[in-house]
């Protein structure tokens, strides 16, 4: 089998996970067989790729990383303004949070404590985000978008905390009366045109 058939075949069965957890499917009592059934092959099939559920679910996990980063390198490469970053990074929040999120959850809940090898991974991933936010922050700087004197570990800190932070209020805004969504996202708006917005002349 060719690498990149088994490939095809391991995202075939993540995917069928991902439906049966965005149907309300608890991983907890989750069976091989339901994945197997979901993903159109048998319950053997999916052992001959997989030893265990466990393994199954720490690889959707990395897979649902993986579309993610698809996902934010595609956002990133339409950003020619700083305008066009608050305007890509607040609809991807916002996508996040009403597609993906509940199940990313309950993937994160049912994955027992990450092995060196998962930590890895994520830690991997982690540097292809910030390698694309890194890039796009340079070419908006390059072509005086954002502040010239801001150097990249500043960009990244104020990139990851305005995404983070937004999330997390997406995530509890509304019951703990924070804001809207639409009220959080406008917030987030402003905060990374404060953060990145260039300075203007002579206080440079």
């Amino acid at each position: 089998m060719t690498p990149d058939l088994r490939k095809e075949r391991e995202i075939g069965i993540y995917e069928a996970t991902l439906r049966l957890i965005g149907s309300g499917q608890d991983p907890m009592t989750m069976k091989v067989q339901q994945i197997a059934e979901a993903a159109g092959i048998g319950k053997g099939t999916v052992y001959e790729y997989f030893s265990s559920k466990e393994e199954i679910l720490r690889g959707v996990a990395l897979h649902s990383f993986d579309t993610e980063i698809v996902r934010v390198r595609t956002l990133m490469a339409r950003c020619m303004t700083l305008e066009d970053l608050e305007e890509a990074v607040t609809t991807y929040l916002s996508d996040l949070m009403q597609t993906r999120m509940a199940a990313y959850r309950v993937i994160a809940g049912n994955i027992n404590t990450p092995d060196a090898g998962m930590a890895s991974e994520v830690a991997r991933r982690i540097g292809e985000l910030r390698a694309i936010t890194g890039e796009t922050v340079d070419r908006l700087r390059q072509a005086g978008r954002t502040e010239k004197t801001l150097d990249r570990n500043y960009c990244d800190l104020a990139l990851f905390c305005a995404a983070l932070g937004g999330l997390v209020c997406l995530s509890v805004g509304q019951c703990s009366g924070i804001a809207s969504p639409e009220g959080i996202l406008t917030e987030l708006r402003k905060l990374l045109h404060r953060a990145l917005q260039p300075l203007p002349t002579g206080n440079t």
